[in-house]
């Protein structure tokens, strides 16, 4: 592992809803294609359950919730409900 001066730490950025926010990346260890989530009786809206990484539980935690932006299963559907509102429109 190569050493970096303070100004040049690489950072991993991500879009949740409309933010931008950015990380450190010497606290991503991995990052990876989301794997099926087990969900957890009575946990928080935040916590969507835990995953299986080789053999280690990690805890999913949904930023979205955690950050009070919508789901996106709710802007879906309001999308929806708009487009059904509108369809009249749209045959016209």
């Amino acid at each position: 592992m190569t050493t970096m001066s303070k100004d040049k730490i690489p950072f991993v950025l991500f879009e949740v809803g409309a933010g931008l926010y950015a990380m450190s990346a010497e606290y991503v260890r991995e990052m990876l294609i989301l794997p099926p989530v087990t969900r957890v009786p009575n946990m928080p809206p935040e916590i969507r359950g835990v995953i299986n990484i080789r053999g280690s539980l990690l805890t999913v935690v949904d930023l979205r919730a955690k950050l009070g932006v919508a789901s996106t299963k709710s802007e879906l559907e309001g999308l929806i409900q708009l487009l059904r509102d509108r369809e009249q429109d749209h045959r016209n």
